[in-house]
């Protein structure tokens, strides 16, 4: 349903694009509420993975700002062009566009490929399993540790961060109490430490705290998804702790994948429209490139190009 919505707003997007293509200020205002709009569109259908969703909108910032560009390029910019002399300032704007515009696809693909990895992460319950994950060859997609979280002394809460329960969508709202690293109690071998995490959208399924806040407390299952590394611990904890924390979930591990990898698929194929959005608008400042530079050969004048790269008066 979400990936139907999001094309669809993709497809609205780009006719609007179409019939507004010389006017520069609603160019400008379909570039910035687009992408806003198909993350709108995957929040209030369903669960997202919120690691994801806001990785994919930080670099996704990349593209508002190159399609304003665009826009203003191509209602703007390319229109004055009359020299001949200018297709080759032409030709390197409209590349430079489209490359940046491939990179932020990449990125984005990367980004949900990443998220999509939970599948192939080694899950550890016991010290058995966590010796023999630890003396083979690093996975990529990491290990899920599942454990019970040790808390400081005489503090039962470990963890918190805003968050509120809308109908069956719970949203993270700013603030947080995040520490450093965590330790988590393990069968069959002293506690693992664990790096901490920065915000609420590593945080899945912890339990509401009735005070606007989700809490993790001593004594919590968790499941923790990360990359073994040598040198957390030492003395009374394991030597080898975790590293690179994805995710610290509440729970058991069975539980955690079968709620949050579903969500992570949603999210990703959403992040993958962006891509495709993306590779798109690459497609399209090429073809207006070389439109422009056919243009410029065919009616061009001899007049002084007007992209130059020097500064200082013409």
């Amino acid at each position: 349903m979400s990936l139907v919505l999001a094309t669809s707003v993709v497809g609205a997007a780009a006719v609007l694009a179409w019939r507004w293509r010389g006017r520069t200020i609603p160019l400008c205002v379909l570039a910035v509420a687009t992408v806003p709009a198909l993350f709108l569109v995957v929040v209030i259908t369903g669960e997202v993975a919120a690691d994801l969703a806001l990785r994919a909108a930080t670099i996704t910032v990349a593209t508002v700002v190159l399609s304003v560009l665009t826009a203003l390029l191509w209602t703007k910019g390319l229109p004055q062009l009359v020299s001949r002399s200018d297709r080759s300032g032409v030709a390197v704007v409209c590349a430079a566009l489209s490359a940046m515009y491939v990179a932020v696809a990449v990125f984005l693909l990367v980004a949900a490929d990443d998220t999509a990895s939970v599948a192939d992460a080694e899950i550890l319950v016991d010290r058995d399993q966590f010796v023999a994950s630890r003396d083979a060859p690093a996975r990529q997609a990491g290990v899920l540790l599942q454990g019970t979280l040790r808390g400081p002394t005489g503090s039962p809460v470990v963890a918190t961060h805003g968050c509120v329960t809308v109908g069956t969508h719970r949203l993270l709202l700013p603030g947080g109490r995040f520490p450093d690293r965590y330790l988590v109690d393990f069968p069959g071998g002293p506690p693992v430490v664990v790096a901490g995490i920065s915000s609420g959208s590593q945080a899945w399924g912890w339990p509401a705290g009735g005070t606007g806040n989700c809490v993790l407390r001593t004594g919590d299952r968790v499941v923790v998804w990360g990359h073994l590394r040598g040198g957390m611990g030492g003395g009374a904890t394991s030597y080898t702790g975790l590293a690179d924390v994805r995710i610290v979930a509440a729970g058991d591990a069975d539980t955690f994948l079968d709620r949050f990898r579903p969500a992570a698929e949603r999210t990703g194929r959403m992040v993958v429209v962006l891509a495709g959005v993306n590779g798109a608008l690459a497609v399209a400042v090429a073809v207006a490139g070389v439109h422009t530079c056919r243009r410029l050969t065919r009616t061009g004048t001899d007049d002084p190009p007007r992209i130059t790269w020097r500064s200082g008066p013409r």
